[in-house]
């Protein structure tokens, strides 16, 4: 068993692609749903980030384009690490765009726990 209790890679797979979490596999349905329904335009899985120095390469679960509004990025989080606390602090300084830290919650539906602003 994993240290954070992660899926066997069966119960986190969706169409072909085995998530790093159920968690994260649950968020593209909810994605892939909201594209349907038009309210998202688009989304890009696991896009790359430079935060401050080029050593520290971030990357969060998805950089999503709502229909409506300002894109946003999203981390699906189900224990936040010491790693994650630095990268929302240097988001705070380095980050473009807000940081949606969701949750799944118990019935399997994601809820956004807290955004990450950067300072400007």
């Amino acid at each position: 068993m994993n240290k954070y209790r992660v899926s066997t890679p069966l119960r986190r797979t969706y169409e072909g692609k085995t998530y790093s979490s159920r968690a994260e596999m649950l968020y593209a349905v909810h994605l892939v749903r909201l594209l349907a329904a038009r309210e998202v335009l688009d989304y890009v899985e696991q896009p790359r980030l430079w935060l401050g120095v080029r050593l520290n390469v971030y990357v969060p679960d998805c950089l999503v384009g709502p229909a409506c509004g300002v894109p946003f990025y999203v981390d699906v989080k189900g224990v936040e690490t010491q790693a994650f606390r630095k990268n929302k602090r240097l988001w705070r300084v380095y980050g473009r765009l807000d940081l949606h830290v969701v949750q799944v919650d118990g019935t399997g539906k994601p809820r956004t726990r807290e955004v990450v602003t950067p300072e400007v």
